[in-house]
């Protein structure tokens, strides 16, 4: 069993973290998915950052 807790390391938003609970390949998986989702969330970032205005579209 695996329980292990996640944020994106770059902002360490706690809403950007994940609890993930399973077995290893379950995990596996889970940390994938979540590399992923921390990249798409890092762009959306850097996008905002560059342009306020483009907050709208979020």
């Amino acid at each position: 069993m695996v329980n292990i807790y996640q944020t994106c390391a770059k902002y360490g938003n706690p809403s950007h973290t994940w609890r993930i609970s399973g077995s290893a390949r379950q995990y596996d998986y889970a940390r994938k998915v979540f590399s992923l989702y921390c990249w798409i969330v890092e762009i959306a970032y850097q996008r905002l950052f560059a342009n306020p205005q483009a907050a709208v579209l979020l």
